[in-house]
């Protein structure tokens, strides 16, 4: 008697188990596909961001030393200009412009600091970026002159700027330092632009190879 009365009760219990995953596979079938379309997009899209990323790294990011590694030839200069310098008396620091390059959807930048102080003057061997620009920010970016955009430098997975360290980067006296920065790249009808390297006038017009 006990046993027919719990195998139906069984039974029961598989229908309304069974039922709830048919509901839930409906409920699943109802999302609408611009939903699906948007879930898929948004992760191809963090896909693409991470791919980016990774060809945004800049070997230069990091280093102490601003001497590092550079596939560009420190004695082709472009332009360049001397500058008097707020970090001794009567010291000057000398800023080039060696590249400026496209690499696909990103424009590598390559300057070079050289900071100078008359014989006599007391100052120590090296210097940062930040200490050169008199303690203040030391910052480089672009700008766009035929769309009226400043392109500031990019970022890689980490969040790390892809710039030299501006205040951990050491350059020494009287020795010229190559510093590699990395912006995202103009439109391709954009063949030069203006380099602004922290608050010294400006090169303007600087061709931008491809």
């Amino acid at each position: 008697m006990s046993r027919r009365i719990w195998l139906p009760g069984l039974l029961v219990c598989a229908v309304a188990v069974s039922g709830c995953g048919l509901v839930q596979r409906g409920v699943a079938a109802m999302e609408s596909p611009a939903e699906s379309a948007a879930a898929e997009g948004r992760q191809n899209a963090a896909s693409e961001q991470d791919a980016a990323s990774g060809e945004e790294r800049n070997p230069s990011t990091g280093q102490d030393e601003a001497g590092q590694p550079s596939t560009v030839d420190a004695s082709k200069v472009i332009v360049k200009a001397v500058h008097d310098a707020a970090f001794a008396p009567r010291a000057t620091v000398e800023i080039a412009v060696h590249s400026l390059k496209r690499r696909g959807k990103l424009a590598d930048l390559v300057i070079s600091l050289t900071p100078r102080v008359p014989e006599g003057v007391k100052v120590d061997e090296k210097l940062s970026p930040f200490e050169i620009n008199g303690r203040n920010v030391f910052r480089v970016y672009l700008i766009d002159t035929v769309n009226l955009k400043r392109h500031m430098v990019v970022r890689d997975a980490n969040r790390r700027l892809l710039e030299p360290d501006e205040v951990f980067t050491s350059i020494r006296i009287g020795q010229r330092a190559m510093l590699t920065y990395t912006f995202a790249a103009p439109p391709e009808n954009v063949t030069k632009m203006d380099v602004h390297v922290s608050n010294f006038p400006p090169f303007t017009d600087v061709p931008l190879e491809s």
